[in-house]
């Protein structure tokens, strides 16, 4: 007789409770622990993030099991207050200095498996792959190719194809549920916004693939694709339920992500001739394509879409279950006081940008409502032109108010009113 079953291995911490809960049947870790602990009953394995709603990896080969080991080495070695030298990146944090040789041993074993089909059912390694190919890139994945995952006729890097063949996998095996595949995509583009166009060189002969960039000269339309990747994380993050021991990961992306999205897309660094201090100030962008702004402005309304849904939804199945959430409003970035807070990024956009990316995101939402698709937005606070919020982002001076991001609740059946859900 064949037996299977789960063990637990994701559980985070070092004290003897959480040491406890490894090794058991992942179904145990979310048992009530008392007859009253209603809380206990929304979270299960069907719904958890840390397993995918029922969508986990499976390993069923030997060199996809080698996979997750290969992808999970750390190529950073050290950490450094000093000046960075070639193998060294700066980042917010300070300044990191990473093994050139150790990712290009990773890069190579990874393109091994890969070979050999370990990472059809594998989106993390097809990642991890694009990942050393942006660190330390070779000739193969730095080769143009003409790739079916787009729909432009336009020839891309090998090394992009690996971020959208990610996520494919995770659409196609996963039921779209996984969240990393975006982000990989979104940091891959949002990094390729500030480089400099390489035209590829046409050697000749009838499988010359010609690269023409679609805005003449600039990389500008990159950060409309960072969003875009950016909400579409936000989308997929908005299908689980909120639990503070299941989704803080997934709130500290979405953070990570605000600060991304504001220091290196929607502002740019500009150093004052004769400036006397070293700081750099951030200034609104200066965008070169006006449609590059709005449609960089749409997708970010879209992402705001997907957080407020994150949370109504959240809150609608704590109700369902008869649990008070003691805090309904758990989404960092959408909290006025916070640095990074949605409506301040929106604020980077001018009057006319903002009205027409309103106008584009409601004109979607109309057209994908009757197609059925996943850009329609979800959200109560941002259903139509009417609503507060919505009226707020239609000022020339966007001051979004706590009131504009009270939570709705259902609609009540006999009056057609919604009641409004004050913050804790």
């Amino acid at each position: 007789m064949k037996l299977e079953g789960t063990c637990e291995v994701a559980i985070p911490g070092s004290t003897k409770r959480q040491k406890a809960k490894r090794a058991c049947e992942i179904a145990d870790t979310f048992k009530e622990k008392g007859p009253k602990n209603a809380a206990a009953v929304l979270l299960t394995p069907e719904n958890s993030w840390l397993y995918m709603a029922t969508n986990p990896v499976v390993c069923q080969t030997t060199p996809m099991s080698l996979v997750p080991i290969v992808a999970n080495i750390n190529c950073n070695i050290a950490s450094s207050k000093q000046q960075p030298g070639k193998n060294s990146t700066i980042s917010k944090k300070g300044i990191s200095v990473e093994s050139r040789q150790l990712y290009q041993l990773k890069r190579e074993l990874l393109w091994i498996l890969y070979d050999v089909g370990a990472m059809k059912s594998f989106p993390f390694g097809v990642m991890e792959l694009g990942d050393c190919e942006q660190t330390v890139g070779s000739p193969r994945g730095e080769e143009w190719i003409q790739s079916p995952l787009v729909s432009h006729n336009e020839a891309i890097m090998r090394n992009e194809e690996l971020f959208l063949e990610a996520a494919q996998i995770s659409r196609e095996q996963y039921k779209d549920a996984q969240v990393y595949p975006y982000y990989y995509a979104g940091h891959y583009h949002k990094d390729a916004g500030e480089e400099q166009v390489e035209q590829e060189p046409n050697h000749g002969g009838g499988n010359a693939i010609e690269n023409k960039n679609k805005n003449s000269g600039d990389n500008e339309h990159r950060f409309v694709d960072a969003l875009r990747m950016y909400s579409e994380a936000a989308r997929v993050t908005s299908s689980y339920r909120f639990d503070t021991g299941d989704c803080l990961q997934l709130n500290k992306h979405l953070t990570t992500v605000a600060a991304l999205i504001q220091e290196d897309i929607l502002t740019s660094s500009c150093l004052e001739q004769q400036q006397q201090q070293q700081d750099r100030k951030q200034q609104p962008r200066q965008w070169i394509h006006t449609k590059n702004a709005i449609s960089t402005c749409a997708w970010l309304l879209r992402f705001l879409d997907h957080l407020l849904h994150w949370e109504e939804g959240s809150l609608k199945a704590a109700s369902a279950a008869g649990v008070t959430s003691k805090n309904p409003r758990f989404v960092e970035v959408l909290q006025g006081s916070h640095k990074f807070f949605v409506g301040k990024l929106l604020q980077t956009f001018d009057a006319r940008v903002r009205m027409a990316a309103l106008e584009d995101f409601f004109s979607q939402q109309e057209q994908q409502q009757q197609e059925g698709g996943s850009l329609a937005p979800r959200s109560k606070r941002l259903e139509s032109p009417s609503c507060l919020l919505a009226k707020t982002l239609q000022k020339s001076k966007v001051n979004i108010r706590d009131i504009d991001l009270a939570i709705i609740d259902e609609d009540d059946g006999d009056t057609g009113r919604r009641k409004r859900r004050r913050r804790s």
